[in-house]
């Protein structure tokens, strides 16, 4: 009784008004004290998932309302990710002397002869003057980027790719657009391949979709059914068709098990006409199904 009342505190405190922001501190600390009240109200994977993109996000609806159990809180519901502002010259001279500069990112180059971190406009090292290694081959191409280079009078353009993961609210949005795979596997098939045709997306973004989308346990169980192996790197390109085959086999035994489930349904001795469509109606919507909904087929 105690945790439930303290958990509604930390959650209304969590919310600080209906455009408070969350603290990264006080998140951690509220899913290590209530761990257990989260787990036992289902709500733990979406509290840790918040947490990853915690820092700074900002609330767009806070709101509480009284039922029989009690006051619930709704904390989670809709969130909006601050637009990042551009970085300007006078910003940049504003920063301490302490702080990393502005082009030392995870989006640069590191120099393999004398480890040199380097912006990605520049083809040479700016310590030892080395040139800019080439990209990894078959890197997948989420992020395509074109930087301006001047150097001894010439304006040189560079193209180049680079991969980019999806992040925690990526994959939460994409994962609201797919169905449940344990339902209407064949539905669920067609919209990740929709998925992966669009995006190009590779094993490693529709492993972390179906993860996110039916946990780590049925990931594995679905993989268990693959004919292949697991590449080795998950990123290249390719690889996000040979997730879907993959997974292909899986999605055949699952039709065939709710084929078997829906033949079986005979009708009863005294069950009318009108009675047994009905109960033909209910397991198909039980599966995940529209009636009449040929996209379903």
């Amino acid at each position: 009784m105690e945790a439930t009342k303290g958990c509604k505190q930390m959650l209304k405190k969590l919310g600080r008004g209906e455009y408070g922001t969350l603290d990264e501190h006080e998140w951690q600390n509220f899913l290590t004290n209530f761990k257990g009240w989260l787990q036992d109200h289902g709500k733990y994977d979406q509290a840790t998932m918040w947490y990853e993109v915690a820092q700074g996000i900002t609330l767009t609806e806070h709101k509480a309302r009284d039922t029989d159990k009690g006051t619930e809180y709704y904390v989670w519901e809709k969130i909006q990710l601050p637009t990042k502002a551009p970085i300007t010259l006078s910003r940049v001279k504003t920063k301490s002397p302490t702080a990393p500069p502005p082009y030392n990112t995870p989006e640069g180059w590191t120099c393999p002869k004398c480890g040199q971190q380097n912006p990605d406009w520049r083809e040479f090292c700016v310590a030892c003057g080395g040139p800019r290694p080439p990209p990894p081959a078959n890197l997948y191409p989420l992020v395509s980027k074109i930087h301006v280079h001047q150097g001894r009078g010439d304006i040189e353009h560079h193209a180049y790719e680079q991969y980019r993961p999806w992040t925690p609210a990526e994959l939460l949005a994409m994962c609201n657009t797919l169905p449940d795979p344990r339902t209407v596997p064949s539905t669920f098939l067609r919209k990740l391949d929709s998925v992966q045709t669009a995006y190009k997306a590779t094993w490693a973004d529709l492993g972390s979709l179906l993860e996110t989308k039916g946990r780590e346990v049925l990931k594995n169980q679905i993989l268990a059914k693959a004919p292949g192996n697991v590449p080795r790197d998950k990123t290249t390109k390719g690889s996000g068709e040979e997730f879907i085959e993959a997974i292909e086999p899986w999605v055949k035994e699952q039709q065939d098990i709710q084929t078997d489930n829906f033949m079986t349904q005979a009708q009863e001795t005294k069950q009318t006409v009108a009675d047994y469509a009905t109960a033909l109606e209910q397991l198909w919507l039980d599966y995940g199904y529209e009636v009449g909904d040929s996209k379903d087929f």
